[in-house]
């Protein structure tokens, strides 16, 4: 023996009182890409909306939609990449890096907003191009959340029976 061996039936860090990190617990899975769909899905839709209102409305207004509803897209598309959501994880990082990924998300819409607003043209609406961008944002925010949380509820098999997880409560 070299020393460099695994021990076989070693006990876990956590059965021999060590500390566990909460990030790596649990099973290793990888976020749904619907919730990027669903995301994009709910951002076109409050700027379809958005568009058809200010079309009739206020034409003028139409380029602000426009711009607003790509700052949101191109945010969402952005943040959704940046987190590699294929990537397999544990919960607890998975979450974490979703997090980090909408707060991405934030900083980009008021990025590409602030960019597109004041690119070399002439500048759209503020009022049109705002509403637009908050509205398709949280509606992007509320879709993809509402997806994470019903795909995170859903029972899954744990990646191994015999370490223990943080957090669980014995109903025995």
């Amino acid at each position: 023996m070299t020393g460099d061996e695994p021990v076989p039936n070693a006990p876990s860090a956590a059965a021999a009182g060590g500390y566990v990190n909460p990030m790596t617990v649990g099973p290793k899975i990888t976020m749904p890409w619907s919730a990027l769909w669903a995301a994009l899905g709910a951002a076109t839709a409050v700027g379809a909306a958005g568009l058809a209102i200010v079309w009739f409305a206020r034409p003028i207004g139409v380029s602000g939609v426009v711009l607003g509803w790509l700052s949101v897209v191109g945010a969402f598309a952005i943040g959704t990449v940046a987190i590699r959501p294929w990537k397999p994880r544990a919960v607890g990082s998975l979450l974490m890096a979703w997090l980090g990924g909408r707060g991405l998300c934030f900083g980009g819409v008021l990025l590409l907003g602030t960019l597109l607003y004041f690119a070399p043209h002439s500048p759209p609406d503020p009022l049109a191009m705002g509403l637009v961008l908050a509205a398709a944002y949280f509606a992007a925010l509320m879709a993809e959340s509402v997806v994470m949380s019903r795909w995170l509820r859903a029972p899954r098999a744990s990646s191994s029976e015999t370490e223990p997880t943080l957090g669980s409560v014995s109903r025995g």
